[in-house]
Formats: C-alpha cells, structure tokens, sequence
C-alpha cells in the first residue's frame, strides 16, 4: 500500500489541502488530480512535458470565491517551441483561468525571463488587458530573471476584491509580485490547477485553501432541438436519426437524420474571436465585432441570418457554439494528433503541427480520455455530423519527402519508443545489416547499432524507399485505428471526417479511408482566372478519391484577391488581382466540388480576413481569405456568388457534370520536330528574335541575351539535387551541340555539364544565384536542353526553353529534386537594381515572373502553361540574393548512369519594355499568343 499523498480537511468556511506527490510512478495523481496531456508522477512530483498549454486540475477541491494555493515549481528544461510557461492556476473552466506563471520568450526576443499574471475570460486571452480593464496593484518585480533548475515557490491568492500571485525563493524572498483589483468583469471563482506549455517542469509541495465555496459552471447542456434542416426530398437514404454517406446510382450522398440528401456547404473559423494579432496585441474583428454587436449572442444572431442568406449550412473548423442548433449542422474538432505531438512526437511539433509518438503506450489513453470528455457528451445530437481528427499532420516529415516520417524516428534516441518501435521493424525487413547499409548509405556494425544512431541515411534504392514507406503505413495504421477505436467506443453515431490532409499524403489514403467515413483534404488549386478548372485538378482528387475509396470533402480553400489592401504574403492560395477574378474562381471551383460525383462536403477558407499586421511572428498569415473584412463589411461580390451558387448544390450534385477548361494548343513552331542537327560549331552562335539577340555558347556556362544595345542577363539550367543534403547546382559548361531549323524556328541542342575533377576541392560560387551549395558533395550530371527560337515577326521578343533529359554522370546515387529554368539578370550590365517584377506575392495568378530594372526601363522574364507542373517565384532574400525561382519538380532518383527523361512542356523566356506598370503581364499575354494557338 503507498503511502497517503495528501491531507484534505474542512476549516472554517472551506477546505484544506496538502499534497507531497507521493503517488506510484507513471500516475497522474487520480483521484485528487485529473491531468490532462503530459502530466505523470516521477520520483514524488508531478512532471509536465508539454507543448501547447495543458492543466493539472485538483478536483478533489471544490470552486471557491476565495482561494489560496501554493506550489515549488522547478524549471528543469526547454521544449522546441516559442513561448513557455509554467505556473499557478485558479480555473473555472478551460475558457476562463488566471494562472501566474514563469515566462520565456521566443528566441526573437532574446529568450528573455519573466513572471506574468494573466487572465482567459470566455476564451480572450489577457483579458484583463485587453477587455477587463481592472486596477493593476502591487506590481514588483515582473522582469524577475528565474533561472532553470531553481526551485521557486509561486504562490496565488483570489479574494471577491483581486487576485495576487507572488513568487518567491524557498527562503521567503519575495522575487516578483503582480495583482489586479476587480473593478470589472474577470473570473472571481475558480478551482486550483497546475500548468505548462513548452517547459520540462516539476511541481511539489502543494498547499491550498478554498474558502466561500460556489457550485462549479454547470458543462454546457446545449439543448438540442428537434433536427428540423431541409435536405434534398429528391434523395433519399435510411433514416437513423444521424448524418451518415450513402453511395446512391454511383454519386456519394451525406444523408441527413431524417433519411434526406445532404452536402455540407460550410465556411472556416466563424468565430467571434478571430484572429489575434501578436503586433496589435488584440484581435481586430473581435474588436470591431464587440463595437458593433456588444456581445458574442448579438453578433451570432447577426452571422447566423447572414450564413443562411448566403447559402451555407454547415459550421465546420473553429465556429462559435453560439450558431448551433439554427439553421446548421456542425462539425466538431478534436485535434489529437497536433495535441499529442506537444508531449511525444515522430516529427516535432515547432511552428507547425507534428506527427504524434503513435507507439507511445499513452497514445492509446489519450485518445479515449479525450473521447470521453469531448465525444461521449455528443453521442446522441443529430445536429452534429462527426469530428475532424487533426488539421495538416506533418505526414512528409520536416524534409516533406515520402521518407520523411522514416528518418525522423530514426533521429529518436533509443530510449524513445518510436526508435525501439522503429528498430524492431527494420530489423523484421529481412536482410542482413549490409543490406541495411546499401539502402540507406550507412556503414553500421550490427542492428544492435541502430538502436542508438540518431544520424539518418538517405534513401539509395528503390529497397529503401519502400521500406521507408511501409514503415510511414505502420505508423498510419496506428494513428488512425487507435483514434477511430476511441471515437466509436464513446460515440458510435457521429462520423469520423478524416484528418485533414494539407495539399496531399503520402500513400496512406486507403489507410485513412478504412478507418474514417469521410477523408478530408485541404487543398489550394491553381486554375486559370479566365478558363476554369484544368483537367490536371479533376484527376488530381478523381486519384485521391480511387485510393482512398471513401466519400471525401475539401476542407480548407481560397483565392486571396490583391486589391483587398491586404499584404497576402503569407498563406496558402493562388493570389488574384481583384475581388472580381477571386469571385470568379470561387465559382469555377465550388461548382467542381457540388460536381463531382464523390464529393459530399466543401468548405471555404474562410470567414474573415487575417489581420493586415499578420497573425503572429511563427505564423504570419496576412491574406484575404475572407467573406468580409475585419470591420465585418461583406465582400459583395463573393458573397452574392456564394447565395447563388451555394443554393443550386443539389441540381449540381445530381447532374454531375465536371466540366474543364480546354488547354490552348501549341503553336506549330512550337511542337516540330527539328531536322537533323548540324555538326557542334566551333564558337558561338548568335541568333535574333526581333531586337532580342542570344548567344549561344560554345563552352561556357549560359547563353547570354541583349536587347538592343543592353544586356539583360544569362539563361541555363540548373539542378536541384538531394545527396545528403540540398545543393542547387549551375552547369560549369553550356556547349551547343546541334542546330537545326524547323517550322518558323531555329532549335538549337545544348549539353550542359557539372562536374568537380577528383581533388579539386569545394566550389566557391554565391548560392543565392544558383550555384552549387555544398562543393565536393554534389553531384556530377549532364542535361539535354533544347531551345526554340522563333523566326517571324512577335510582338515580344521571346524563345521556348526545353529541359529534354538528365543524367547522373557521378559513381554514386543521387536524388533530382527539381529542374531550374534558370535566368540570372543582369539588366543594364548590373544586377544591382534589378529587382522582381508584379506582385512580390507568393503563388500569384498569372504564370510569369521577371526581373526588371527601372532606371534602364528593361526586364527579363519567363512566362509558362497555367496547367502545367511548374512553380515559379522570382524573388531576392534579404541579404539581397537573386532567386529565379522558375522549376518543374520530379523527385525521382538516379543512380550512377541513370538517364532520366523529362516530360514537361517548354517555358518561354522574354525581353520587355518595363517603365510602365503592368508591363510584366501584358508581355506575358503576348508571348502567350506567339506561343499558342486559340
């Protein structure tokens, strides 16, 4: 029998409680405690390891009116992260709590020191700043620098007048001491909890006093009424009293609780709250919202007729309660995953979300303590339709490779039990330890070796990217199947809608479909502002939909427009010029998904705008994503499309008719074959296009291109490749080595070379203009690269550019991540004042990109098929380096010898006129037409 842990006795007027910690190892301090993530007992003390703010709650006290409570907290260590905390709490629920705390800062702000006393009321963090108001009193000592591995004694009294917390050393002297008078609204009552974020922390000795004790905040009992939604009475399904898919004459349906189709037609973070802006220090919309409406209640009434108006029927990511049971279903979000990952992780949780430890033991209890708390409570709402698991689970890695999952347990130390999960199943690979070796480029002894090897290989072999990925299926295995066990155990009536792939997943999605009703994806497509949908995207989810054999919905999508007066420079999307093009392609889009014949859900991105200041420094996100602005004002356009498209869903969902945008064809020139090539010359070539000249080298490194009199840079290829680490490398050589004419074309073949001699030594070239990153590292290839200079009379001087083949000329494998269409500007002479041309905005609309200098008036620039595989993003980094960021990505390896075949149509480099704005894209247009034939 342990020993007693705590003492707790009446006194006058309340109650008394000591507690040492003297539980078992590995418990969570139950019954006294009910902890949430990351809590366990070592050694008599309550530890916190956790990433993402989690609680300790003493329930074996009632909630008090006054309360005083004390605890030694040691700091023992920092997780990777940005803020951390560790402190004292009086809670009265998850969304209302003052907590005192020892504070680190980002790295940012030079990981300062300091104590805070803050409030959450009703969900708004700082409250007490931002909203309350009250009288700070007795402040001394917050800049307090607490040092790691010190014990200090935080200690947190709450009368009906304030609250006061204090820190101090064990000898009594006192180091920081905050308070605030209740002059306001703030959370008066609460229960005792301990807290930590980012913090390897350690608590004992707790002492607390409640006195005037008050019936804890009833849980929220919504009361549901009848569901009374109108569905589609031309599909009919079973009526269960719950949404569930049916596949009805080959198109997926959600049938609703009264046996009636249904498509959910929602719109992201319909939130009183959003979004907090870290520069601001307060969230604009729900500063202008509480100006204008007074309360959340008033302004859910306001939203809700505004929702229904314009056509949505479903409150899915981040939606206040306030709108339920109106004129919506709703979906709920769990967040395991991304929660987890804060505590035991594969792939860490920094600035993005993570990848749980899906072989923790305590994997398994989370998620049913979870799915007792949030679930169970659910189980019988026919309102609600299911849950959405996690949002954009790191399911690359951070190198975002199929292998990524791979090499990040294979980072773990061998006491994690995602390595000893990982050994064991290398080791059941079969083979011996040289095979092992083979794959990954490693020279271990033994497997006994791996268990304590942190240093991963790269993948050398088909072998090895196959064992990488059944190794990522295992761990998709057990994150879904363990999650999907503890939904139904407590809630068998509501579905299960996925995790909410980000753009893509490796190949789990059969995986994710035996386990959820519905797969989710977020997705942010390109298409063509004037033509629609390309086919490529249509075959893009039509794939995903094959592998996963499940219903699916597209989760997260959005088309920022420019002329917001938003920055929209970080976030997802295809960026436009105007709200008009951004209407337009909502419709284009939202007409493909109420089309498809296996979509059964759509939800925009999102209701409101992100702060013009950005969201935070890890998270800057600063676009327009929104239905209205942050002053509540609705986009007119998008939001009158939205009342009629969003009401013809069934008629579109019926017909299923996908309807594409036709390609432009290629002009002749374009696609004919050359004659056969004349003899290599013997120096350089000189052709011209219009007052465009080029010339074609020899041997050299690049062709170089004129205007006139001026010289606007050089062009060639470049190769990004992946031998253990990035290089992005230049040819050391460009030799022409056939020239032809074909149809209106002059086609010229060159063969560019990269290659170190043996010895000598590392190249010294600037990476930021292309070269070669890490010397004797890289790899020696060759390419085959074809241009096509038009003969006639163009509008735009221009040429094709062709990358036809690759080739690995190294005695070791290597991975060709991508290839460069490379130009290097120089326009005047100089590339001092060249600078990108159009919006310095990431993923913009129109298929080009340029450099320009606008003192000679000139630029250079590239331009390419809309629907094609191509990223491109000229652009300098703040040291001032160019970036011609124009690239066809192919991660395909090649071993010693191996020629890899490139299949991709031409871009088109051009010369232009730049004094004037928007020269850029008109030049690009007209490339186009030279290009293609309508």
């Amino acid at each position: 029998m342990c020993p007693t842990p705590l003492l707790v006795y009446l006194v006058l007027g309340g109650v008394e409680h000591r507690d040492s910690f003297n539980y078992p190892d590995g418990s969570e301090g139950e019954p006294a405690w009910f902890a949430e993530v990351g809590w366990e007992v070592r050694g008599g003390q309550m530890v916190a390891e956790t990433r993402g703010r989690t609680f300790a709650i003493l329930q074996s006290v009632p909630h008090g009116r006054k309360v005083t409570a004390e605890v030694v907290l040691t700091v023992a260590e920092r997780k990777p992260g940005q803020w951390a905390t560790a402190g004292l709490a009086i809670r009265r629920d998850e969304a209302n709590y003052w907590h005192l705390a020892l504070v680190e800062a980002p790295e940012s702000e030079g990981r300062r020191h300091y104590v805070e006393l803050q409030e959450m009321l009703d969900g708004h963090w700082l409250a007490q700043v931002d909203r309350a108001k009250l009288s700070a009193t007795s402040n001394v000592g917050t800049d307090f620098a607490w040092q790691y591995n010190r014990p200090y004694r935080l200690r947190i009294v709450l009368t009906p007048e304030g609250i006061e917390g204090a820190v101090s050393e064990l000898d009594g002297t006192v180091r920081s001491r905050r308070g605030y008078q209740f002059d306001n609204q703030a959370v008066t009552s609460g229960q005792p909890a301990l807290d930590n974020d980012g913090f390897v922390s350690r608590f004992d000795d707790v002492a607390v006093t409640v006195g005037e004790p008050v019936d804890p905040p009833p849980k929220p009992v919504p009361t549901i009424k009848p569901y009374v939604l109108q569905g589609f009475d031309a599909i009919r399904g079973k009526a269960t009293g719950f949404f569930h898919p049916e596949q009805i004459n080959g198109t997926w349906w959600l049938i609703d609780p009264t046996g009636r189709g249904f498509y959910m037609i929602g719109t992201d973070h319909i939130s009183y709250h959003v979004h907090w802006c870290e520069k601001l220090g307060y969230a604009p919309y729900h500063r202008n919202m509480q100006a204008k409406y007074g309360t959340e209640a008033a302004w859910a009434d306001a939203v809700a007729r505004q929702l229904e108006r314009w056509g949505f029927n479903t409150l899915p990511a981040n939606h206040s309660p306030l709108l339920r049971y109106r004129r919506f279903a709703h979906i709920l979000w769990l967040g395991w995953g991304s929660g987890f990952s804060s505590v035991e992780d594969i792939v860490p949780k920094t600035t993005w979300t993570g990848l749980p430890n899906v072989f923790s033991p305590q994997w398994a209890k989370y998620c049913d303590k979870l799915a007792r708390l949030h679930c169970a409570p659910n189980r019988n709402d026919p309102w609600g339709i299911g849950y959405f698991i996690d949002n954009e689970l790191e399911w690359y890695g951070k190198i975002h490779r199929p292998w990524g999952v791979f090499v990040e347990a294979w980072k773990k130390p061998a006491t994690h039990s995602a390595k000893q999960a990982w050994v064991k199943f290398v080791r059941e690979q079969g083979g011996d330890i040289e095979r092992f070796n083979r794959c990954w480029g490693t020279r271990l002894a033994s497997f006994d070796d791996l268990l304590g090897n942190t240093a991963p290989g790269t993948p050398q072999s088909d072998a090895a990217h196959e064992m990488a990925h059944r190794f990522l299926r295992l761990v998709a295995e057990q994150y879904f199947r363990i999650a999907a066990e503890a939904i139904r155990r407590h809630d068998p009536n509501h579905l299960i809608l996925g995790c909410r792939f980000a753009g893509d997943a490796p190949d789990i999605w059969d995986i994710a479909g035996t386990y959820c009703d519905i797969v989710s994806l977020n997705t942010y497509p390109r298409i063509d502002v004037d033509r629609g949908i390309p086919p490529s995207l249509v075959e893009f989810l039509r794939e995903r939909h094959a592998k996963c054999g499940r219903p699916m919905m597209i989760t997260e999508w959005s088309f920022p427009a420019l002329d917001a007066g938003l920055p929209c420079q970080h976030g997802a999307g295809m960026r436009v010029d105007t709200q008009v093009q951004k209407t337009r392609c909502f419709e284009f889009y939202q007409t493909l998904l109420f089309s498809l014949p296996f979509m059964v859900g759509s939800n925009y991105f999102m209701w409101v705008d992100e702060p013009a200041e950005g969201i935070h420094h890890a998270f800057p996100e600063d676009s327009n994503y929104g239905l209205v602005n942050v002053l509540g004002e609705p986009y007119k356009l998008l939001t009158e499309a939205c009342a009629r498209l969003n009401l013809r869903v069934y008629e579109l969902h019926r017909a299923g008719r996908v309807e594409t945008a036709s390609p432009p064809k290629p002009a002749g020139w374009v696609t004919a074959e050359p004659k056969r090539s004349s003899a290599t010359q013997s120096g350089s070539v000189e052709l011209s296009v219009g007052a465009m000249r080029m010339e074609l080298p020899h041997t050299g490194r690049a062709c170089r291109i004129t205007l006139g009199d001026h010289l606007l840079g050089t062009f060639t290829g470049l190769i990004h490749q992946q031998a253990g680490q990035d290089f992005w490398v230049v040819s050391d050589q460009a030799a022409l080595v056939g020239l032809s004419h074909a149809d209106g074309v002059v086609v010229a073949d060159l063969m560019l070379r990269f290659g170190i001699p043996e010895g000598s030594g590392p190249r010294t070239d600037d990476k930021s203009r292309g070269s070669d990153q890490g010397g004797p590292a890289s790899r020696r290839y060759r390419a085959g690269w074809r241009l096509r200079i038009p003969t006639g009379q163009v509008r735009t001087p221009f040429f094709a550019s062709e990358c036809l083949w690759v080739e690995n000329t190294d005695s070791h494998p290597w991975d060709l991540a991508e290839v460069f269409h490379w130009v290097d500007p120089s326009v005047g002479g100089s590339p001092t004042d060249d600078q990108p041309d159009g919006p310095d905005v990431p993923n913009y609309y129109l298929p080009a990109a340029g450099w320009a200098d606008r003192k000679v008036g000139l630029g250079i620039g590239a331009t390419y098929l809309p629907d094609s595989a191509y990223t491109c993003r000229y652009w300098r980094d703040p040291a001032g380096g160019i970036h011609s960021d124009l690239c066809l990505s192919v991660h395909r390896r090649l071993g010693p010898g191996e020629l890899y075949s490139v299949s991709a149509p031409p871009v088109f480099v051009f010369a232009y006129q730049a004094k004037e704005p928007g020269a850029l894209a008109s030049s690009a247009r007209e490339v186009m037409q030279g290009a293609f034939a309508e």
